[in-house]
């Protein structure tokens, strides 16, 4: 079989775990940072760390996997820390295209 390759989409990345489209904007799980915003243009997209959901401002300590729901707006996340908090969900607000509302649904 022939080598398949990627793209860079972006950089300062620690971790990159999982990642998803939401609104306009690419989301990555950033095992060091949290789940984050991706801002700029594909090639040069770089994290906008205002948005990133972490222990700092909420239950998430090393998101893993994650899947966005466009029916409800809510995002599912799976928490892959020690004493980690299992799954999160966040409802994602289309108008300011942030993530909020963090509630635990699922623990360890």
């Amino acid at each position: 079989p022939s080598l398949k390759t990627g793209s860079v989409i972006g950089a300062g990345l620690t971790l990159a775990a999982d990642g998803l489209f939401m609104g306009t904007h690419y989301w990555v799980a950033d095992s060091l940072n949290g789940l984050c915003r991706m801002d700029g243009a594909v090639g040069s997209m770089t994290e906008t760390i205002s948005t990133c959901q972490n222990l700092s401002n909420g239950p998430l300590g090393k998101p893993q996997q994650s899947i966005f729901d466009p029916k409800t707006n809510f995002v599912y996340v799976a928490d892959g820390a020690a004493g980690s908090s299992g799954v999160v969900r966040y409802t994602f607000d289309p108008a300011t295209e942030t993530l909020i509302d963090p509630q635990v649904i699922l623990e360890q």
